[in-house]
């Protein structure tokens, strides 16, 4: 995440990758040409684009995600869909001004003449490992993006004058580059071991005939992520996922229709329970909805509610997670203050409990973290940030 504390004379230091780190670049460079094509298209565009009269780029960020999906769902012992892709996407950021001034956090609420006034959009890329088409793509979404930021900048400098705005924070932060590879990791899924484990777990409910429906699927993602900045950040994160959705649904003699369901997250196959495990789980949610279905109706309740497990967490989330992600208030916005904005310093969780941000963690009691990662999206290191204390 960029800070947007002011940096001083930080502002001006000019750093240099370690020599270490360019060898290592130089090997990657002529064995990835996916990486080269990125990185030779980010110098070209940011020393040569330019329109006559506006301001040429000082910051330009590429992020392609290459990348294959695949989706096996099934009921009852039978493959009922499965589903198999490819695909890379370019997601570019292409600012001009200063890290002090630019074109982001605006809210022009329309389109400019180019396209939508900001900073990122996407764009597809070949699958292929075309240098060349790679490259074409690139370009073509970098001169896309370059002329409708430029008119951005023109209208938030308009707006910011009109509204006599000049205390605000810098719009961006300089960051120390890093370069890091991790192995490429194959973008081929087996689809066969994803239909395997789908007909088994699925086939559990076939022993609860009083289940209307069922549905088990089990989904996975694979590839590789890039990372180039003008600023010298160079980095390839190699990544794969798994997801195990299991749901199920019966109806009460009321005709009250009453679902089940639970998700399993793993980063590779070897953090998912095992089999005997997930099947133990759907039995148990085959018995909770038999009881439920059972139950005396409850007319109406007033009182206290307790939430444990999975349910706290999730009411914790929803109540402060979207406040805690921060964010400057975009220049132009008519949405009113962040919940949290005018609360520094001020309670609003009891003083046993402290917030911590930390994606440093890689699991929690033996239970690995989705949330860990060693760079975020912007090529930051990552680093705990305490949100809330005492």
């Amino acid at each position: 995440m960029r800070s947007l504390v002011v940096l001083g004379l930080a502002l001006v230091i000019r750093v240099s990758v370690p020599a270490q780190a360019e060898m290592n670049l130089d090997k990657e460079l002529r064995a990835d040409v996916v990486l080269r094509a990125l990185v030779d298209e980010l110098q070209r565009d940011h020393s040569g684009l330019a329109l006559e009269g506006l301001e040429r780029p000082y910051f330009i960020e590429y992020a392609l995600a290459d990348a294959s999906r695949a989706s096996v769902s099934a009921t009852l012992g039978a493959v009922t869909s499965r589903n198999e892709y490819r695909n890379r996407s370019l997601r570019t950021d292409v600012r001009v001004g200063s890290y002090e001034l630019d074109n982001t956090n605006f809210r022009s609420g329309g389109y400019s003449f180019f396209g939508r006034a900001g900073s990122s959009s996407g764009a597809a890329m070949p699958i292929q490992d075309d240098y060349h088409a790679i490259r074409q793509a690139i370009w073509w979404a970098t001169d896309r993006d370059y002329k409708a930021v430029v008119e951005a900048l023109v209208q938030k400098k308009a707006i910011m004058e009109s509204k006599l705005i000049e205390d605000k924070p810098p719009d961006f932060s300089r960051e120390q580059p890093v370069v890091n590879f991790d192995e490429r990791a194959p973008v081929e899924l087996d689809l066969a071991a994803m239909e395997a484990i789908a007909t088994v777990v699925s086939a559990v409910f076939c022993d609860y005939p009083e289940i209307q429906n069922s549905n088990v699927t089990l989904s996975a993602g694979s590839g590789n992520r890039y990372l180039v900045n003008t600023e010298g950040t160079r980095l390839r994160f190699a990544g794969l996922r798994c997801v195990l959705s299991v749901s199920a649904t019966v109806q009460a003699d009321d005709g009250m229709k009453l679902s089940d369901s639970f998700l399993i997250f793993g980063n590779t196959p070897d953090d998912l329970p095992s089999p005997e495990q997930v099947i133990q789980r759907c039995h148990d949610v085959a018995a909770r909805l038999l009881a439920l279905k059972n139950a005396p109706v409850l007319t109406s309740y007033s009182g206290p509610v307790l939430f444990e497990a999975e349910a706290a967490a999730r009411i914790f989330a929803r109540q402060f997670g979207y406040s805690f992600a921060g964010g400057q208030r975009a220049v132009g916005s008519r949405a009113g203050p962040d919940d949290f904005a005018n609360k520094l310093n001020r309670r609003i969780l009891p003083r046993f409990m402290n917030v911590v941000d930390d994606p440093t963690l890689e699991e929690i009691e033996g239970v690995p973290v989705l949330g860990h990662y060693e760079y975020d999206d912007q090529g930051v290191p990552a680093q705990p940030v305490t949100l809330v204390e005492n």
